[in-house]
């Protein structure tokens, strides 16, 4: 048998599910306690579960993903997933269940944009030589839908001076 493992960060009203290993007949139960508890308090809430740990999802472990999105849904709230891999992929596209899920490729495509950064932040107190690393602006920050190339045009990037 192999462990379903699960973990959970709530910030604000969005929480997200990692989930690990695979969802069938013995594992579902864990992870419908764990959605359940998210729902209980009856919010709205937007929940996010990272499948990309999932190899394996039966009709076990769909219906309790559906059932948690009905109940999210009549709270007022959502619940999507992010990162399944093919097998799971292909179990949505033959039942059908890709049209109810919103399916996304990455966690980071579910969350909204980031209305911080824009041209007003983009200043010479924000960005210095010591931000502009690679170990702080990563591929999941540095999006084409957060910064635009009127943002990273070629001056910019070419000459840090530019920036102060």
């Amino acid at each position: 048998m192999v462990e379903l493992k699960l973990r959970s960060a709530t910030s604000g009203d969005r929480t997200v599910v990692s989930v690990q290993g695979e969802i069938d007949l013995y594992t579902a139960p864990r992870l419908h306690g764990e959605l359940a508890r998210l729902l209980a308090d009856g919010a709205p809430r937007k929940i996010v579960v990272d499948m990309a740990g999932v190899e394996f999802c039966d009709s076990t472990g769909m219906n309790v993903l559906l059932a948690a999105h009905r109940r999210a849904r009549e709270q007022g709230g959502d619940l999507e997933l992010a990162g399944p891999r093919p097998t799971v992929q292909k179990i949505l596209l033959v039942t059908g269940l890709e049209s109810v899920f919103a399916v996304y490729n990455v966690v980071q495509d579910t969350f909204p944009r980031d209305p911080v950064l824009t041209d007003t932040v983009l200043t010479d107190t924000v960005l210095t030589d010591t931000v502009l690393t690679d170990t702080v602006l990563t591929d999941t920050v540095l999006t084409d839908t957060v910064l635009t190339d009127t943002v990273l045009s070629d001056t910019v990037l070419d000459d840090p001076a530019a920036l102060r």
